[in-house]
């Protein structure tokens, strides 16, 4: 009976649940692929989780910025955040639920594959999906538990959230702009962030920058976080987004195709390697030479097997 058991037992698979992933289970894409870690970093309902919504949607019509769906962990995470948008929710108006702080740090993930001869290689890209309760920890605390140190240093991008309807409110946009400098501030004094980091300054809901001003606003505030913090990364970029716009003017998902795009570049010039001086001498070449003679009789042998 126990070995009927068993053999039963071996027909089970583990499957994944398809939920957002917590931080513990990065390191199981990264086991899969070259994956890329981008922390979304915001106010409360400034437009990150939408920016995720707009993303998954595009790629149920086709490719995005060159790049075709390969796949996710994560596809009722981002069925969940998508619902409240579409008809069948029953909504008037296109929604998007805020992301509880119950639901802690959590990341969604897509599997892309290049269409084009470029340089992006099939590739994971996993974008966080956490409330902006989790940013005011952060600039509050030196400590922080939603986002813990960890989680920081694990990110490959940046992306700094400028509540484009925030910015265009004159009241309002100094607060924006001082929220987005403490947040980096912290960042850079508490050595949160790996070196090898990268910022994109995102302004979501660009549709609501009605003035010459607000822009004016927005460039000015981009230039002032790069003087200040652009050479704690190792590149900055900036873009415009309106992922679910109200205007006519703009495109559903505007800017989040090159967004995608800038979030899954690699460096050509791949990782440096360190050589020493004097290549004889180095602790690994000598290990080499010494294995060879005492084992070199051996392993020709077997290299003349494989051939």
């Amino acid at each position: 009976m126990a070995m009927a058991t068993e053999e039963a037992e071996e027909k089970y698979y583990s499957i994944s649940s398809g939920d957002a992933l917590p931080p513990e289970r990065l390191r199981d894409v990264a086991a899969k692929d070259e994956t890329t870690v981008v922390l979304v970093a915001g106010p409360v309902e400034s437009g990150k989780t939408t920016i995720l919504v707009s993303l998954y949607e595009l790629f149920n019509e086709g490719p995005v910025g060159g790049l075709i769906f390969g796949g996710s962990e994560t596809l009722v995470g981002f069925e969940e955040i998508c619902h409240p948008g579409r008809v069948t929710s029953g909504q008037l108006t296109p929604t998007t639920v805020r992301t509880s702080r119950a639901k802690g740090a959590a990341f969604l993930h897509i599997r892309v594959a290049n269409t084009t001869s470029g340089t992006l290689k099939p590739a994971s890209l996993l974008v966080s999906d956490v409330t902006g309760e989790a940013f005011t920890e952060a600039r509050d605390n030196s400590e922080p538990t939603i986002i813990t140190p960890d989680i920081w240093r694990r990110a490959d991008t940046l992306c700094i959230v400028l509540d484009g309807q925030q910015v265009n409110n004159p009241s309002r946009r100094n607060v924006v702009r001082s929220q987005a400098r403490s947040l980096l501030r912290v960042a850079k004094e508490s050595n949160f962030l790996s070196k090898k980091c990268r910022l994109s300054i995102l302004t979501t809901k660009w549709d609501q920058v009605t003035t010459k001003e607000t822009e004016d606003f927005v460039d000015e505030t981009e230039k002032i976080l790069v003087t200040l913090f652009g050479s704690n990364f190792e590149s900055c970029s900036f873009h415009h987004i309106a992922a679910r716009p109200t205007s006519p003017t703009f495109s559903y998902a505007f800017g989040v195709p090159e967004l995608l795009v800038e979030w899954m570049k690699r460096d050509s010039k791949g990782i440096p390697i360190a050589v020493p001086k004097n290549r004889d001498s180095s602790g690994l070449n000598r290990f080499s030479e010494i294995f060879w003679q005492e084992h070199g009789e051996q392993l020709s042998g077997a290299i003349d097997v494989v051939k």
